[in-house]
């Protein structure tokens, strides 16, 4: 059978197609083999479409609805925990769903119909069990020279998603409207394909976001802050405005989206077309002008060969759309179970884990803080706070029904809820920061004007990751191991200790973080939240009134970076508390005291660093914790740092939330940004040029890479990833946010040319220099790395006009900044004798020279590209040869080892002599091998 289908035949009638379905089910009757999908998909392929009794178009047009209204953030709240009304969502279908009797009227059907409603009804049961489908994404897939590439892989895997999601849904509208679990299985379709697109979408604030890592030389005065009451007003009005600027573009028919894959440019086209029938064949559904709109500005791009803006329009639409379904699903499937007059344990358990995806889903939605649809654009604090709070809501209802199983089914072992209380905590946490802004509340005539929002939430979230902490230790100590993931993010009890102990580092930070009279409240807001919670015993000598605030400060310090020491200790792999324990040292001369001028770079007295694991007192904070973070780029990797996902086989929805790609390439990006910034702080730059050597040498990451296929019209891209340009493409587009790999280019080379310019000024001299090159071959040689890192923008000087940065002076760009000062810095400055500088702003004298720097280089480099780097000196002593031992003869030149191919120079040597000690056993004289 499996070869017919591959030759393209099938049955030639429905009659056919029945007796060959009788024939499957019989060989397979035993049970011990299931049949195989082809063979019954061909007897799909020659049956008659689907005939829709009323019922199963009532329920089809509800779950694949456009209206808007439909299950909002309240609405969902109100499910989850049988507030009032919580029902009202479903009354269309109330009975369509909970009375599963004569779907069909089978009695008005002909014998033909109706032995093809059998067959349909079989074929859709078959297939709709079973596991899900295996996204396969195989990383030797995605280079840009097999023919097989990630695109052709992505929409294969969106097919077999469409064809299970099919199959589960006729199932259901065929024979079993009141199966929950299908209802359940549905959703995870919907949410795998999401998940498929997002991954390869990126984010609009890209993947390399870190905050307050390091502490920057020159404090600001730090974020303005409000009184509660005009905070949240602030809040709404931004909402507001958002909510303005989004719109609703779905169409009235959200199947397209389900049954059309968005990786493949001709199933794209097809969507397109879909919705504009739909549009023009639903007269009762009224038309919005602005979708119209949108829709317009769409079609636009694609004719106007903007392929890539195109494809990104519609995977935000495409993103929005599927988990609106998704969601929509799930919560179908808990309406069927609490709707149920009696049920059983393993139906509460199922209405836990429901209400638990549930929340999930809402959660996933905040991170990045990516708002999908039309616009794809940042999300408000609002917006958060509201999707953060709707989540914590479902998670505390399945908390709930997991405690009456457990009270219903007094045999049962009493379940861990441990997962649900860091959840939990997590979205404490979330809502804590949309409270930041708030002014801190200082002693007045009439007392105490009460604690912020954001120490009461906040609290509950340390709160939340204690109790989760307590019950995950005592499962372990009872031999019930956790899950845990090698190098992922799924370390059982260790994952819980990390975040109580993260949460308070962060609560320190923002507190020394203040500047004036904020400092002293914001101090003591934070000892209040984290001197509850301690990693090892204190010392109960003193009480608090008899400590300064510093010595309390310092002990919290202490105990935090001892607890983030200990999650590597105890898992070697876990990454997480590489970056946090760098973080803490990073900000080791601020919390020493609060008003340093020279941030990361001061140092800590011996009487304070001794309590502290890797800080060094004689050496600036940047530089330990440097050492820290540099474990995670011990050598060249495949996916550049110490990060791994490893995915259980029968992962819960919390685990899955780690276990995505863009979760994974975030952590990446957070790490590879905070080694770069500390590699800059320290001046370190060989390790940065090494470093973008293993970044040129990497495959594409997902987002970069359907980018660059859809700037190709969707084939596989022209360029390797070396070539492509890191401020402005051909259309224009800047891509600084867009793919992991291509902003941390972005930033390497950047901060590459920073370290170039702080070289420049006299404080540091690279050896590869060389300290015997006189004054011009010093310039030169600096010329030579500040025009490779030009280069390396793959830009031309006309397109830098372009950006705002160049235009207004509004901030530098580091490479055009390390080529003029090295050009300056050479002195032969006779092409600006006679120049007109203009009005002197950044687009008139600064171009000048900077064009003029352009000349210099061309004519001295002619051949210079951007893979040109230092090269470590080699530790071998070279032969003295003179010039008339060289091939060639006397004429020829020989090539320096920082000299690219094709280009040669003359290199000065110099030789050295020294004494060493015979070694034990020997006498002056022997040879021996070290």
């Amino acid at each position: 059978i499996y070869e017919v289908s591959k030759k393209g035949f099938r049955p030639e009638n429905t009659a056919a197609a029945a007796q060959l379905y009788r024939c499957i089910v019989r060989a397979y009757a035993g049970g011990r083999r299931t049949p195989p999908k082809a063979a019954l998909e061909l007897v799909s392929s020659a049956l008659p479409p689907i005939s829709e009794s009323e019922r199963s178009l009532l329920i089809r047009r509800f779950v694949f609805s456009g209206v808007e209204s439909y299950f909002e953030l309240d609405q969902v709240a109100a499910l989850a925990t049988k507030a009032e009304n919580w029902s009202l969502p479903f009354s269309e279908i109330q009975n369509s769903l909970l009375e599963n009797d004569n779907l069909y009227d089978e009695g008005t059907m002909s014998m033909e119909d109706l032995e093809a409603m059998h067959v349909r009804r079989g074929l859709s049961s078959r297939l709709a069990n079973g596991p899900l489908p295996v996204i396969s994404s195989d990383s030797r897939q995605k280079s840009d020279s097999v023919p097989d590439d990630d695109r052709a892989q992505t929409i294969r895997n969106e097919m077999e998603i469409a064809k299970k999601f099919s199959a589960i849904l006729d199932d259901l509208c065929l024979s079993d409207a009141e199966n929950c679990e299908g209802w359940y299985r549905a959703a995870q379709c919907l949410t795998m394909k999401a998940d498929i697109i997002a991954d390869r979408l990126g984010y609009s604030l890209g993947f390399g976001r870190i905050k307050n890592f390091s502490v920057p030389s020159q404090r600001t005065l730090g974020t303005e802050s409000f009184p509660i009451q005009e905070l949240e007003e602030l809040q709404e009005r931004e909402e507001s405005i958002s909510k303005h600027n989004r719109i609703n573009c779905l169409g009235n028919e959200l199947a397209v989206y389900v049954h059309h894959a968005w990786s493949s440019y001709s199933s794209l086209r097809g969507c397109e077309s879909k919705i504009k029938q739909g549009l023009a064949d639903d007269k009762g559904q009224p038309i919005s002008l602005a979708s119209v709109a949108v829709w317009k500005e769409i079609e636009s791009k694609y004719r106007s060969n903007d392929f890539l803006g195109w494809q990104e329009s519609w995977g935000g639409i495409f993103v929005f759309a599927l988990r609106k379904l998704s969601l929509r699903f799930m919560c179908v499937a808990l309406y069927i179970l609490q709707s149920k007059p009696n049920k059983k344990t393993q139906d509460t358990v199922l209405m836990s884990e429901i209400c638990e995806a549930i929340g999930v889903s809402i959660y996933t939605e905040l991170m990045a803080s990516q708002n999908y649809g039309w616009p794809m654009e940042k999300m408000t604090q609002l917006r958060k706070r509201k999707l953060a709070t709707v989540a914590k809501v479902c998670f505390e209802s399945a908390i709930k029904k997991v405690e009456n199983s457990s009270e219903r089914d007094d045999d049962s072992e009493e379940r861990a809820t441990w997962d649900l209380l860091f959840m939990i905590g997590k979205c404490d946490e979330k809502i804590a920061g949309t409270y930041m802004q708030e002014s801190y509340s200082f002693p007045t005539e009439h007392g105490s004007s009460g604690i912020r929002l954001y120490e009461k939430h906040m609290g509950a979230a340390l709160k939340a990751y204690s109790d989760a902490l307590a019950q995950a230790k005592s499962i372990e100590d009872v031999g019930r191991q956790l899950a845990d993931q090698a190098g992922g993010s799924a370390h059982g009890s260790t994952e819980v200790l990390y975040r109580l102990h993260a949460s308070r580092l962060k609560c320190l930070i923002n507190a020394v973080s203040r500047h004036g009279e904020d400092l002293e409240g914001a101090e003591l807001e934070a000892l209040r939240l984290t001197e509850k919670h301690w990693f090892t015993d204190v010392d109960s000598d003193k009480s608090d009134s008899e400590r300064t605030v510093r010595d309390r400060v310092w002990n919290v310090f202490a105990d935090i970076v001892g607890g983030l020491a200990h999650c590597r200790q105890v898992h070697p792999f876990f990454h997480r508390s590489v970056y946090r324990h760098a973080q803490a040292l990073m900000w080791a001369p601020v919390f020493y005291d609060p008003i340093s001028s020279s941030g990361s770079m001061e140092t800590v007295p011996a009487t304070r660093s001794f309590r502290i694991r890797g800080l060094n007192n004689s050496t600036p904070a940047a530089v330990s914790a440097q050492v820290v973070m540099s474990s995670l780029f011990d050598k060249k990797r495949a996916q550049l740092c110490a990060v791994w996902v490893t995915t259980n086989v029968a992962s819960s929805p919390f685990q899955l939330l780690n276990t995505a790609i863009r979760k994974y390439d975030s952590l990446r990006g957070k790490y590879i940004a905070a080694y770069l910034e500390g590699l800059k702080l320290c001046n370190r730059r060989s390790e940065i040029e090494t470093f973008m050597k293993w970044m040129y040498s990497s495959k594409r990451d997902l987002p970069s890479y359907f980018q660059a296929s859809a700037m190709s019209a969707g084939v596989r891209p022209a360029k390797a990833q070396a070539h492509d340009p890191l401020l402005i493409t051909d259309n224009d587009r800047i891509l600084m946010s867009q793919g992991l790999l291509l902003s941390s280019k972005r930033k390497a080379n950047s901060f590459l040319a920073d370290v170039l310019i702080h070289e420049m000024s006299g404080k540091t001299v690279h050896p590869s220099i060389g300290a015997s090159l006189d004054s011009k071959k010093t310039a030169e040689s600096y010329l030579k790395h500040a025009y490779a890192c030009y280069l390396r923008l793959h830009c031309e000087a006309a397109d830098l006009k372009k950006l705002r940065a160049f235009r207004y002076g509004t901030e530098s760009v580091p490479e055009v900044e390390a080529v003029c000062q090295a050009y300056l810095n050479m002195g032969d400055t006779k092409a600006l004798a006679n120049a007109d500088f203009g009005d002197w702003s950044g687009c008139s004298r600064k171009f000048l020279i900077f064009n003029a720097a352009l000349e210099k280089c061309k004519a001295l480099y002619p051949t210079l590209s951007g893979t040109f780097f230092s090269k470590k000196g080699s530790t071998k002593p070279r032969k003295d040869r003179t010039d008339d031992d060289e091939p060639g003869g006397a004429n020829k030149r020989r090539r320096s080892p920082d000299s690219p191919m094709g280009e040669s120079c003359e290199k000065e040597t110099t030789k050295a002599s020294f004494e060493v000690a015979v070694p034990k056993g020997l006498k002056a004289g022997d040879t021996f091998l070290t």
